[in-house]
């Protein structure tokens, strides 16, 4: 079997707009055999009527439903909980009353499922089915991990799909079989299935356990998906101590935390040849009481982080496992291959991840790459930054592995909190990431993240590797035959390693404006630390890389900082650049140093400044506070090619430094040996003017900056609810952000 994507315009549902027509349709290359599901003739009724088939099923070909009750108690609850508690349907031709403690009743036309929790004076043509599916697993979305007590308009929320499976297999009352689009369905096994949702929070697979394969199927989801911490609204889904295996499918998803695949508990998904695209609701203005989310379930990315979106294509929480080979995944907002709150592992061997769109390529189109998969050739057109936003993994406690493939993201490759990430060659190709800002950005407070990457290219724009301080965590950074073009040629660009203090403290769900500190460079050199912080280790071996290396900590937080170091060694390599302590500060689009706090507005409301300002700084070499930078050689060579403050230097036989140390204002005549507080400049640079031009440089910015506007008030608005569609309103700044 061959699967193909062709575009095609998704109609009668909100997301389904003519931006959008690169939303992906599906059609086989076989014969389906669908059988008819229960229906008016079934029931013996005449043709056109609507009528019960059994205890659980209402079918015909016409349907008008005039009003859908709510169960009283949840009536005022989120859409999430209203979607699992109908009590009531009121049709043309009757009433169907639901024991809602024990079903959801889902509407299915022509094999696609709707919406029916919100159906009001609405007619429905076609092959026209109500089932009322038995309720299994369920979790109460109340218990965020951020802390609020949006539980209380939660509730209960109940996992419905087209196909669910048990610790006895398929759990046929648990199932509906109107959306199974003609699948051959056992206890471990689904294929052919071609499942369609424009309806919100359905989900076509949800495996609490066993082990369960699926085959040759398309999976095509336009709505809400509910709270992506659980799964619930993802559209296929291995919880508690599932084996899912998914080979040769192609999923097409849109909407608010509709997702395609998901893993959590200790369960484990597999994905083969496998295609994948996810759509953000471009409409959405997250936290409103108008779009009846509550915050715990993250409706968007945190800002904070310097990004914005909605959705991710796909999703592992907890102690799940997420394994991805040879596979094409796309998402145009938020991520491409998350991971949430937990310890499992990821795992993608020659996957090409793309924030960005994809089609089948068609012959005379350009596009700024193509992958194939099952012998099918695709078009990629790829997200810049400013237009699409998100990163393709994330790490905060779990184990990363990648190897091999091309990934491609306008904001970050991988965001790290925590454990581990893993980047290297399979064995067919080299790794290849570009990222049009940064490519790995870590920050939080966990102790001793690593990043080990070798046998990798990259094509980078702005900065490489950023950590943010956030309270002396400790980094330590691996290349090993590695290469990295910094193409930007923006102010705030070419650095591959810049430490600073963290700019992250928009708080969690919710916060949509918070403030930035500013700190002139009289009390950066002035400023006392809070404590001692970590250590970042950059070592290079086997690589020649062009880059500058800054530690600016201490810069934009006052007395708040914890005093952050760099150790840079170098062995059988090279590095052209600056390494230094640094003086930083934000700085605006056209690179004009901002003197003053800064407001940033996810919503870029007038005078505010939007989510690409996080993380855009001027690193100026400045002498060490409490942020030393040191720097060894061994069999390597380093081209200093600007002023350069080193709180040591250690340097073997068989190392060259092209520059001119100094210490105490003395020209040093290097052996091999350690040099303690040192000046590095260019070859040939008379040093006292090379100081004075640092300071004069620092001096000018200043001179020359702009004190961003005062929105302080903004921040202390938290009434989300007064927000409305104008995306008036914001969140509450406090901690650090978390994904």
């Amino acid at each position: 079997m061959q699967l193909k994507i062709i575009q095609s315009r998704k109609e009668n549902t909100e997301m389904k707009k003519a931006s959008k027509v690169l939303a992906l349709v599906l059609a086989f290359c076989l014969l389906l055999s669908v059988g008819a599901f229960a229906s008016g003739e079934a029931s013996g009724e005449a043709a056109g009527s609507f009528a019960q088939v059994d205890e659980t099923h209402w079918a015909g070909d016409s349907l008008t439903i005039e009003s859908v009750e709510i169960a009283e108690e949840y009536a005022e609850y989120v859409d999430s909980a209203l979607f699992g508690s109908i009590s009531k349907i009121v049709y043309d031709g009757g009433e169907i009353d639901v024991d809602y403690t024990a079903y959801t009743a889902v509407l299915t036309v022509d094999g696609v499922q709707v919406d029916l929790y919100n159906a009001e004076n609405v007619t429905y043509t076609g092959d026209v089915e109500i089932t009322l599916v038995a309720k299994a697993a369920s979790t109460n979305s109340g218990s965020s991990k951020f802390g609020d007590d949006a539980g209380s308009q939660i509730g209960s929320i109940y996992f419905t799909a087209a196909a669910y499976f048990d610790e006895d297999g398929y759990a046929e009352e648990s199932s509906v079989e109107a959306a199974q689009g003609g699948a051959v369905i056992d206890d471990t096994s689904v294929s052919g299935m071609v499942f369609d949702s424009e309806g919100d929070y359905f989900s076509a697979i949800y495996a609490a356990s066993g082990e369960i394969s699926i085959t040759d199927s398309t999976f095509t989801a336009f709505g809400k998906g509910g709270d992506d911490f659980s799964g619930f609204g993802i559209v296929a889904v291995a919880a508690g101590t599932a084996s899912l295996t998914i080979d040769n499918c192609v999923f097409i998803t849109g909407g608010a935390l509709r997702s395609a695949i998901w893993s959590g508990g200790t369960s484990t998904v597999t994905v083969t040849n496998t295609v994948i695209q996810s759509y953000n609701d471009e409409d959405l203005v997250a936290y409103t009481t108008e779009d009846n989310y509550a915050v715990s379930m993250m409706q968007q990315v945190p800002f904070a982080l310097g990004l914005t979106g909605n959705i991710r294509a796909t999703l592992v929480c907890g102690s799940g496992n997420g394994i991805y080979t040879n596979c094409l995944v796309a998402s145009n907002g938020w991520a491409v291959l998350s991971t949430d709150s937990g310890s499992g592992t990821l795992v993608a061997t020659d996957v090409t991840a793309v924030l960005g769109v994809i089609e089948e390529a068609q012959e005379g189109a350009e596009y700024d790459t193509t992958a194939t998969i099952s012998d099918v050739e695709y078009g990629i057109t790829l997200g810049r930054v400013g237009e699409m936003s998100g990163y393709i993994a994330y790490c905060d406690g779990f184990s990363d592995y990648v190897y091999g493939g091309d990934w491609y993201a306008p904001d970050y490759l991988i965001i790290i909190t925590g454990g581990s990430v893993t980047v290297g060659a399979s064995d067919t190709s080299r790794f290849y990431g570009w990222s049009d800002r940064i490519g790995f950005m870590s920050h939080g407070t966990t102790v001793n993240t690593v990043l080990d990457i070798s046998e990798a290219d990259f094509d980078i724009t702005d900065t490489f590797v950023m950590i943010k301080s956030g309270g002396g965590n400790g980094e330590t950074v691996n290349l090993t035959d590695v290469t990295v073009n910094l193409t930007g040629d923006s102010a705030w660009s070419g650095s591959l390693l810049s430490v600073i203090d963290t700019d992250d403290l928009g708080g969690g769900p919710g916060a949509t404006t918070f403030v930035i500190p500013y700190s002139d460079y009289e009390t950066y050199l002035a400023s006392p630390t809070s404590g001692e912080g970590g250590e970042t280790v950059l070592n290079i071996t086997d690589s020649d890389l062009t880059g500058d290396v800054y530690d600016s900590v201490g810069s934009m937080n006052g007395d708040s900082f914890k005093a952050d170091s760099i150790t840079v060694n170098l062995v059988n390599s090279s590095l052209t650049g600056v390494v230094s302590s640094a003086y930083a500060a934000h700085c605006d689009e056209d690179g004009t140093l901002l003197t003053g706090d800064m407001t940033v507005d996810s919503y870029g409301r007038d005078g505010t400044y939007d989510y690409l300002s996080i993380g855009r700084i001027l690193n100026f070499a400045a002498p060490t506070v409490s942020n030393p930078v040191s720097i060894s050689l061994e069999n390597s060579a380093w081209i200093c090619t600007g002023l350069s403050y080193v709180a040591s230097l250690t340097i073997d036989d068989a190392s060259v430094i092209d520059g001119d140390v100094y210490q105490d204002g003395e020209l040093v005549e290097l052996t091999a040996g350690t040099y303690e507080n040192v000046v590095v400049v260019p070859a040939g640079a008379d040093y006292e003017q090379a100081v004075a031009d640092g300071v004069a440089a620092i001096e000018a910015a200043i001179a020359e900056g702009i004190t961003p506007e005062d929105h302080s008030d903004l921040v202390a608005n938290t009434d989300m609810g007064d927000m409305g569609s104008s995306g008036e309103a914001s969140g509450e700044a406090s901690g650090e952000a978390s994904k």
